[in-house]
């Protein structure tokens, strides 16, 4: 079961405690948001998505991006083309009918825009030569 209100959303999530419980989250992330408060906000978000577990990786992907003021490499698919994007997040929402979208810069196309996370093949965090590898999230980190 979930609700909506304007600013903060709720679900009730039964798949790794004994009784359900009912998280509340904002239905917007962005960089301020606490780090103690997001992986509850992505646990939100991912039940309320509908997230299979390729899209929680991607999701957890964008997430460090998003904490770290850092890019992600992606594959969009939309109307069926398929584009290689790099973008840096700047916000993690919720559309009205509970789809995952990720705003931010594009360097494709040379402005922000926002992007459903379901229509992303694959995530990576952009690692420029000579960094420490940027962390990567696997299934045992997503949500």
């Amino acid at each position: 079961m979930a609700t909506a209100a304007h600013d903060t959303i709720s679900a009730t999530v039964t798949a790794t405690v004994l009784r359900p419980v009912t998280l509340e989250a904002p239905r917007a992330l962005t960089d301020a948001t606490a780090p103690d408060d997001l992986r509850t906000a992505l646990e939100v978000f991912a039940t309320l998505g509908q997230m299979d577990e390729v899209q929680a990786v991607a999701l957890a992907n964008v997430a460090i991006a998003l904490q770290e003021n850092g890019a992600v490499v992606v594959t969009y698919s939309h109307d069926g083309v398929t584009t290689g994007r790099v973008i840096y997040p700047t916000q993690v929402f919720l559309t009205k009918e509970n789809a995952v979208c990720v705003r931010g810069f594009c360097t494709f196309r040379r402005e922000v825009k926002s992007f459903r996370l379901d229509r992303m093949d694959a995530v990576h965090p952009l690692v420029f030569p000579g960094e420490d590898t940027a962390p990567v999230a696997d299934a045992a980190d997503a949500v």
